[in-house]
């Protein structure tokens, strides 16, 4: 696996494991139960859930429904491996590791300022190991969802 994709792979893991996934169906039967309403027809009906009634009753038009609802919140959310994430959240948590790759690349050049000059291998290893840290944050950086 090449570099690139292995700390994307790594900043992914860190953004699900930081954010909390989104019940995509949860909320849509919300936004169904906001919007419609039983009540005007009252007796038994009246505490009767449009959503549940939706997705019992017309599973496909539910279905539809639901894939339209999650498009229509691309902008809110992102998915990432099939699941769903507040956008806002998603890019807190990418900010938060890639200030964690700059901290690294930080400890980094400073050892590299404290490495003796004439010890050229540790030199060649250092700087390999620092322009390796800066392709990771610029993958980072330059990851979009």
């Amino acid at each position: 696996m090449p570099k690139e994709t292995e700390i994307i792979t790594k900043m992914l893991a860190h953004i699900t494991g930081e954010c909390n996934a989104i019940n995509s169906e949860k909320a849509y039967d919300a936004m169904i139960d906001e919007c419609y309403s039983f009540k005007s027809v009252g007796g038994p009906f009246e505490y009767m859930s449009p959503s549940r009634v939706l997705a019992e009753c017309m599973p496909t038009d539910y279905r539809c429904g639901l894939v339209d609802y999650v498009d229509s919140q691309s902008d809110c959310w992102v998915e990432i491996g099939g699941e769903h994430y507040e956008t806002h959240a998603v890019d807190e948590a990418k900010e938060e590791f890639i200030d964690e790759l700059r901290a690294e690349l930080t400890k980094l050049e400073s050892s590299y300022e404290g490495t003796d000059v004439t010890d050229t291998d540790e030199l060649n290893r250092l700087e390999r190991e620092l322009d390796d840290k800066k392709a990771e944050i610029e993958a980072c950086e330059d990851h979009s969802f």
